[in-house]
């Protein structure tokens, strides 16, 4: 046991030793980092993952609130009831690849497991560059990589035909999302006045997304806020449908 300068806290072992000679070891491996400054933060001890992970994503004020949704549940569901409990410092690469395994066992998709795993080893990660750990113990390899099927893309034809039968509301909305490659979050933020058909060539504003979370629907705005003008030139082919689509296009709401 020694005491910390800085906090003057009194740090202890990892465990308790039983011969005399391992206890005096490790007191002259701790005073050598104190000298060196390479000493961990002794808080690291005894703060558990589940305390550390809240605080580190309460510090994350920039997350969009889908990313904050996905990451509080992740943590509630997959890894807080295996691993919250335990001392960060005590959470070995032993522990995180029993965790990971175990994960993958059960009905848990690929994918889901990947997003958890990421998550894990990124709040690891901050508690090595807090000096609470020295090294990241989420170590597996391929671990993060998600392995997601290719979808078919419809070709052209099959997205006039669908523009062409669904209610003329969304009319718009599926040839801007084929022909212009709007996300769906983009193609819920548009309003008339993002579409500029007039000009040569005709210009797309892209200024905002509509983000559904459990809790409310928000328009995030944030992710353009780098673009003074984001624009896409719209293709001549969806110029043309949207330019005999003015009684849909008088349908959307004009803020």
């Amino acid at each position: 046991m020694y005491t910390d300068p800085e906090t003057r806290m009194r740090v202890t072992g990892p465990i308790t030793f039983l011969p005399k000679a391992d206890a005096t070891s490790w007191l002259a491996a701790a005073e050598t980092d104190l000298r060196r400054g390479d000493d961990l933060d002794p808080t690291g001890r005894s703060m558990t993952l589940s305390d550390y992970a809240d605080e580190w994503l309460t510090s994350k004020a920039s997350l969009r609130p889908r990313t904050l949704e996905l990451y509080e549940y992740l943590l509630r569901v997959h890894i807080k009831p295996a691993l919250g409990h335990l001392p960060i410092a005590r959470i070995s690469s032993a522990t995180v690849r029993k965790w990971n395994s175990e994960l993958r066992s059960g009905s848990l998709s690929e994918t889901s497991a990947a997003k958890a795993y990421r998550l894990l080893r990124q709040i690891r990660q901050a508690a090595v560059d807090d000096r609470l750990l020295r090294e990241n113990p989420c170590q597996i390899k391929g671990a993060a990589a998600e392995r997601i099927t290719e979808r078919r893309i419809p070709t052209l034809d099959e997205v006039g035909r669908l523009a062409d039968v669904i209610d003329p509301r969304f009319r718009a909305m599926v040839l801007l999302a084929a022909y212009a490659g709007l996300r769906k979050g983009e193609c819920f933020g548009l309003a008339r006045r993002h579409l500029d058909l007039a000009g040569d060539p005709p210009k797309l504003h892209v200024e905002r997304a509509r983000v559904d979370t459990a809790e409310r629907v928000d328009v995030d705005s944030r992710k353009f806020e780098a673009l003074v003008e984001s624009t896409d030139d719209l293709s001549l082919g969806v110029h043309e449908r949207l330019a005999r689509l003015d009684r849909a296009l008088s349908m959307w709401h004009a803020t």
